[in-house]
């Protein structure tokens, strides 16, 4: 199962590498490249590291009733999450980083899955909430508009279904008894929150997403594109949106396929598009790769140890 996993992320990927390239010139994408103020390409490096800071302090927060987590050890598991994103397909990082927290502060690798699916459901609020704000302050033309508010309906759908599924304590799988240990322990990960917990951890979720959006608002002035801030939010929400498609591990191909598509939008031509997507996705995948496997390293454990155990 896990190899025809990684064979269909491979082909993914493939198909959208062939059509994020077909119309492309590489020379004059290297050339974007070659031409980008490395200065911003790495202040936009740095913005995206600095979002773990508040992901951290989040994820502290929102465990603290249960687990007394400090926020140096909060932001490694959010990190080592992240770079487990980079290297195992269909975001097996999420699974990586359970199972190591859920080792290291004793909470169980089911829970700490719990927690996580509540950050992904604050994630997809506050996304909610930036594109309606793109919706009505941005100065995009009117069927981007309704475009925007098409996706806002269908995120804001999916958490609504999600929740009603979080109500129903584990469906059919109550009845057996190893299954319903664990969903058991999943579901009151999920039910952690409290109220005094939900305007921090929303704030703090609005400003890890803010320091994304200038690492894609650094990277497009390193390239000479100077996109606005609205832009560079709805090519970040658009190329988040489009990495949920399976593909091989670190988004290769998806994410140089919405983030064309995204900037298309704006009549940005593809060159210049490909050359900035590229950046982007390398001021993300490296340093967050290398930090991610040195802090899992220093945790005491390998990248193939949960795999195994989980």
């Amino acid at each position: 199962m896990e190899k025809k996993k990684a064979a269909l992320g491979i082909i993914i990927t493939i198909i959208f590498l062939f059509i994020s390239f077909s119309n492309i010139d590489v020379g004059a994408v290297l050339s974007v490249m070659a031409d980008s103020d490395i200065l911003f390409v790495i202040l936009g490096s740095a913005f995206y590291m600095s979002s773990f800071i508040f992901r951290g302090l989040r994820w502290k927060i929102l465990v603290r009733k249960k687990i007394n987590v400090k926020l140096p050890d909060s932001v490694s598991y959010v990190i080592i999450g992240w770079a487990g994103n980079n290297i195992f397909p269909a975001r097996g990082g999420e699974l990586l980083r359970a199972y190591v927290t859920g080792k290291k502060e004793k909470a169980g690798t089911s829970f700490s899955l719990g927690t996580i699916v509540v950050e992904r459901i604050f994630d997809v609020f506050t996304l909610v909430t930036i594109l309606i704000l793109l919706a009505f302050l941005s100065p995009f033309p009117e069927w981007v508009r309704q475009i925007i508010l098409y996706i806002s309906a269908i995120l804001a759908a999916g958490v609504i279904i999600l929740l009603i599924l979080i109500k129903i304590e584990g469906g059919p799988f109550r009845r057996v008894k190893t299954i319903r240990d664990k969903t058991a322990s999943f579901i009151l990960g999920l039910k952690i929150l409290d109220r005094n917990s939900i305007m921090p951890i929303y704030i703090l979720s609005v400003i890890s997403w803010a320091c994304e959006i200038l690492t894609f608002y650094s990277i497009g002035i390193a390239t000479g594109l100077y996109i606005s801030f609205f832009v560079a939010a709805f090519a970040l929400i658009i190329v988040n949106i489009g990495v949920v498609i399976p593909s091989s591990p670190g988004y290769v191909g998806t994410f140089q396929f919405f983030c064309i598509l995204a900037l298309g939008v704006f009549s940005i031509g593809n060159n210049f598009a490909m050359g900035f997507a590229i950046l982007v996705h390398i001021a993300e995948y490296v340093p967050t790769t290398i930090m991610g496997l040195i802090l899992l390293q220093k945790q005491g454990f390998s990248i193939g140890k949960p795999r195994k155990d989980f």
